[in-house]
């Protein structure tokens, strides 16, 4: 029971914020680069990465490596 609350405000808490809906809802419909992913926000790559790993945290989505590029699907 514990465990599941925990992933349930994960999931809540990553939903919370506009930018990680916006990069949900781009990312269903297709897997996209980190680079290609930020190029509409006016964020650091670093403030990127952060919005993804509270998303890749709630199991919302998954990262993949390719020679130096990662994905996101």
């Amino acid at each position: 029971m514990v465990e599941r609350t925990i992933q349930l405000n994960a999931v809540f808490s990553a939903l919370a914020d506009p930018i990680r809906r916006d990069i949900l809802k781009r990312v269903s419909k297709e897997e996209l680069s980190i680079s290609t992913l930020a190029e509409p926000y006016r964020l650091s790559f670093a403030a990127i990465a952060k919005h993804i790993t509270a998303l890749e945290t709630a199991k919302l989505i998954t990262k993949r490596r390719d020679g130096k590029k990662q994905f996101v699907c």
